[in-house]
């Protein structure tokens, strides 16, 4: 159980990353094991805490960008081979 008091606040996971924020009301509320929290003054402050983001998690949303980016400029180029967009189509998305 933590206590909140502030109402602002952050959970930390069992490695010490950053999981999450809150906005409780003031009062005794239930913790999940293997977590930990830590309040701030408000919510001007619990706007400057960063989540943590796993890098590999970084990496493969940076890889699918690529792939799909790939899949599309493909997909435009055999679209305009077969006439069915236009030779000076420009991909605006």
């Amino acid at each position: 159980m933590i206590t909140i008091n502030t109402g602002f606040g952050f959970f930390k996971d069992s490695q010490g990353h950053i999981v999450g924020k809150a906005e409780l009301p003031p009062r005794v509320h239930p913790m999940k094991d293997g977590f930990s929290y830590t309040e701030v003054a408000d919510a001007a402050a619990l706007e400057l805490i960063n989540i943590y983001v796993d890098p590999a998690e970084i990496d493969r949303r940076q890889n699918e960008q690529k792939i799909q980016g790939k899949i599309r400029l493909t997909a435009i180029e055999a679209l305009k081979a077969e006439g069915q967009l236009p030779p000076d189509f420009v991909d605006t998305v």
